[in-house]
């Protein structure tokens, strides 16, 4: 199952498409390395994933993200003469695997310190796994979001 959230945006350019577009692929690049992940670009077209080699030993004390742009591509299409449409797609793959963990944890402890009953702990499970999901898939729009306009003001 592959799981993905699907997001565009306008933002003002400069005259050139094509100087502005390499300038922000190259924004984007950099901004994507910061947050330690591989990047590969095609064209107009950034397609970035996976943890570098070097930072997934916990060695690396940069800046980081918490998990959810892991995988992705973000693509750049000229839409009128002063704009540039930026499409975005992320995998929520792992996330959403993570937060299940995140849910049977909870309903685990609630099971064990709260005494509730199986259903209770069922339920705690549930809300719990939906609630982190939804929390962090707006984290990591918000985040893709600031990415990308930061490496249009760049």
């Amino acid at each position: 199952m592959i799981l993905k959230y699907k997001s565009s945006k306008t933002i003002q350019n400069q005259s050139d498409f094509k100087s502005d577009s390499t300038r922000i692929i190259s924004n984007l690049k950099i901004l994507l390395h910061e947050l330690n992940t591989k990047t590969e670009v095609f064209g107009n077209k950034i397609v970035f994933g996976q943890m570098l080699k070097e930072h997934v030993s916990g060695a690396g004390s940069g800046p980081g993200t918490i998990m959810p742009l892991r995988e992705g591509e973000i693509q750049l299409f000229w839409a009128e003469a002063d704009k540039t449409k930026v499409t975005w797609e992320i995998k929520l793959n792992s996330l959403l695997f993570f937060t299940f963990l995140l849910g049977a944890i909870a309903g685990v402890l609630s099971y064990v310190f709260l005494d509730t009953k199986l259903i209770g702990s069922i339920i705690i499970l549930f809300a719990a796994w939906v609630s982190s999901f939804l929390i962090w898939r707006q984290y990591a729009i918000f985040e893709m979001n600031d990415l990308i306009q930061t490496s249009s003001l760049m």
